[in-house]
């Protein structure tokens, strides 16, 4: 939803030369969420895998948990630099 969000805030932008600041604000909370309910996930995920009877690190399957840890690694990278990146206002969004 958050890269919809931004999709939509930027190309309606472009279409017509209006950056809508509440659009944009939109963006960044909806990034914010992603961003919250991933890590929460994560540690869900880190959980189970520690502790869990179907899946855990040690079982033949246990390879997927890593790379599901290391997909899920890079999303937090990806929303966290958007984040950072979308801290300040832009000056035509004044």
């Amino acid at each position: 939803m958050a890269f919809m969000t931004t999709y939509y805030w930027f190309f309606k932008g472009v279409a017509t030369s209006i950056f809508e600041n509440r659009i944009y604000s939109l963006a960044r909370f909806n990034t914010g969420a992603g961003l919250l309910f991933v890590l929460l996930s994560m540690a869900v995920g880190v959980r189970d895998g520690l502790g869990g009877y179907v899946v855990s690190f040690d079982s033949p399957l246990g390879k997927w948990l890593y790379v599901k840890a290391s997909l899920a690694t890079l999303i937090v990278v990806v929303y966290s630099a958007f984040l950072w990146q979308a801290r300040k206002q832009p000056r035509y969004l004044q």
